[in-house]
């Protein structure tokens, strides 16, 4: 990391750095902080131009008085399994028998197939204003297919929402939402999964994954049973 800067001795200790910063792991930075993310996800990020300010007197000035901007390149990888493969083919095959599903299995064989162990690339700009981080149209890409994701993080409690666009042939194919905690976030698609005549809901597709594609899959089948 390259950094260059002032901090200033005076009662509100403002300071100014610029720089550039290669290669760090966020999943290391998150566990550093005490924070967790989906470890099966491996991301790198590099900074060729950055620059922060702000106020250090107190902690609650140093999030709310830090502004500045980041040109952001990376890569992404994820760590998909076969069963988890196997269980979206299973869950594809029960879209006739639940519709409602739809969007569900298309986001899942979705990652699996455009992102399940292939190197993908980031590229995009982070705003900080006022310890509030907001990005547009990061591309997520690889040379199979590309997402974008446009995101807000208010640094005071941790809080991220936004959506993630996913393309088919240049056209958008699927749109995720995510909402809660960073350490903890929800990633959202439309569809009602257990009861057809229930209310439609989002659904969560990191706790699918997390739990296990074919735990709801064997669901799904019990509910002509």
């Amino acid at each position: 990391m390259q950094l260059k800067g002032s901090l200033f001795l005076t009662n509100d200790k403002p300071y100014n750095f610029s720089g550039e910063f290669n290669n760090i792991s966020v999943n290391r930075i998150f566990q550093q902080t005490g924070n967790e993310i989906w470890d099966r996800f491996n991301i790198k990020i590099s900074s060729n131009e950055f620059n922060i300010k702000g106020s250090a007197r107190n902690k609650k000035d140093a999030i709310n008085s830090l502004k500045g901007t980041a040109n952001i390149n990376g890569s992404l990888y994820f760590q998909s399994t076969n069963e988890e493969r196997f269980g979206a083919a299973l869950l594809s095959l029960l879209v006739e028998k639940v519709p409602s599903i739809s969007s569900i299995s298309n986001s899942i064989n979705y990652i699996i197939v455009n992102y399940g162990d292939i190197p993908t690339s980031l590229k995009g700009k982070f705003t900080i204003d006022n310890g509030l981080i907001k990005t547009e149209k990061f591309s997520i890409e690889n040379e199979y297919n590309k997402s974008e994701m446009n995101a807000s993080l208010n640094l005071a409690n941790n809080k991220i929402d936004g959506n993630i666009i996913f393309y088919k042939d240049e056209e958008i194919f699927i749109e995720s939402f995510i909402d809660g905690s960073l350490q903890n976030p929800e990633i959202l698609v439309d569809g009602k999964i257990f009861n057809k005549n229930s209310k439609e809901k989002k659904n969560d597709i990191r706790k699918i994954f997390q739990d296990g594609i074919n735990s709801l899959v064997d669901e799904l089948l019990k509910i002509d049973d």
